[in-house]
């Protein structure tokens, strides 16, 4: 039953998604190559940067619709939640899927970029997957799976 609701709103594949950890030298050449006043990753091969495009490929999320905003973390780091007064969104399930969670997810990951790209921050709260799955697919070459060993595209690359 929870299922078909996930299936209806649009949630259902970034609810199958596993948590991905165990990749701290990756986050942590990442965060010093992130630039807070761009937001951008600024490597030796150029400048890139996590998009909107990127987070549909991705997650699967919706980047089209009413803007959701306001997303803040947890205080235990283990999940991020929508703050309180976004509650409303979540309420008609027909609805659901007119939202833009996609930019959603891109802000509170550019925010959690921000945050522990500063001194005095040593821990990172997710959105780690998003991260790690763009890292490979911008540089495969590191990816822990080949892309070639892939299930097909229909589904979100974080599936995979």
């Amino acid at each position: 039953m929870v299922e078909n609701y996930l299936r209806a709103t649009g949630f259902y594949h970034v609810s199958r998604i596993g948590v991905i950890r165990e990749f701290h030298p990756l986050l942590a050449a990442l965060v010093e190559r992130w630039r807070l006043e761009t937001h951008i990753f600024v490597l030796s091969v150029g400048e890139v940067t996590v998009t909107l495009k990127d987070v549909a490929h991705i997650f699967g999320l919706p980047i089209d619709g009413e803007l959701v905003s306001g997303w803040t973390d947890s205080s235990d780091k283990l999940t991020a939640y929508a703050h309180a007064k976004y509650l409303p969104l979540l309420r008609d399930f027909e609805q659901i899927h007119t939202y833009c969670w996609g930019s959603a997810c891109l802000a509170h990951l550019y925010r959690a970029l921000c945050r522990v790209s500063r001194y005095d921050t040593k821990d990172m709260d997710d959105p780690l997957n998003l991260l790690f799955v763009w890292a490979w697919e911008q540089m495969p070459c590191i990816a822990p799976v080949p892309r070639q060993t892939l299930p097909p595209a229909e589904i979100p690359v974080a599936m995979r």
